[in-house]
This record gives structure tokens, sequence and C-alpha cells, in this order.
């Protein structure tokens, strides 16, 4: 292993343990495609690297996948944090500050879907505040087109939906 992979891979581990929290794939690119740290494709290898040797933890939410660390990750991180310098410790910190509400409402809703034993498609919706669900919705839909359009849209509506839900319930 190169010292520059090395590096990438204990920046990687830094950077969700910084966080806090699960980070996606593009959540990870981002930080080393805007500091130009390295490419899409070498950010892609690292990662995967890390899931081979078992130091993240691959975990869907939705159909976006979030990574963690895992307790052998912590202790590599542990091992090699010294590796990290402070230039790259200020970017890291530069990222999750300008990033994190992003980040956090990224991750907080969660929208999937599965075909149903009886036809049709289950859309399982979600929304957190930190690791409490504060809503949740399964619901039957007819069509693929539908359930995907159901996903799409709780993203972006999510707040509108919840408020007309709770509006709707205290009438």
């Amino acid at each position: 292993m190169t010292e520059q992979n090395l590096l990438f891979k204990i920046m990687v581990l830094q950077l969700i343990h910084s966080a806090q929290e699960p980070l996606s794939k593009s959540q990870i690119t981002d930080f080393f495609t805007d500091f130009r740290y390295a490419d899409y494709f070498r950010v892609q290898s690292v990662i995967f690297e890390l899931l081979e040797s078992q130091m993240l933890i691959e975990g869907p939410r939705s159909t976006v996948h979030l990574y963690r660390l895992s307790e052998e990750g912590e202790r590599t991180l542990e091992a090699f944090s010294d590796r990290i310098s402070e230039a790259i410790a200020g970017d890291i910190r530069a990222y999750l500050s300008s990033q994190g509400k992003r980040i956090c409402r990224e991750n907080s809703l969660t929208a999937n879907y599965d075909r149903s034993v009886g036809g049709g498609y289950i859309v399982r919706l979600i929304a957190r505040e930190g690791n409490q669900e504060i809503i949740r919705l399964d619901l039957h839909v007819t069509g693929k087109e539908q359930a995907e359009a159901l996903c799409y849209n709780w993203k972006i509506r999510y707040d509108e939906v919840y408020m007309q839900i709770v509006d709707l319930l205290l009438q």
C-alpha cells in the first residue's frame, strides 16, 4: 500500500469520525473532490478497500448506502491519526461546517421501495431527527413509477407532507 493510499484511507476514517454520523459515498467523494485531494475513481477505490478490510460498515438507510466506522476502523484511526496534518484536519472541519446541514438533511430523510407479495410496491418513507424517527409511512402503490415518484418527492417535499399530516390529524 502506498503512503498516499494509506493517507486517503485515514482521511476517510477521520471524515466519518468527525461527522459523528454515517456518510454516503457522494458526501465522502465531495470532500475529496472539493478540496482536490483525489478524483472520483480514487475515492471509490479507497472506500471499496476500506469495506473489504472491514474498517467501514455499509448500511442501507434508503436507496443511498451510508458508511460508518467499524470497531476495526476506529482502532485504525486511533493508531494512525497522527498522519492527518493540521491542514487536512482543518479542511475536514471546514467541509463539515459548510456542508453539515445539507449532510444532516440528506441523511435524515430516507425513501425506498420493494415489490409487494400481493403485487405492486411497498414504499417506506422515514424522517429522523438524530437517531429518533419522527415519522414513518409505509404506502402500497400499484406501479414502479409511482413508487419512484414518492421516493423522489419525499426528499424535496417532506416538510410540507409532514405538516399536512399533522394538521389533518389535529382537526
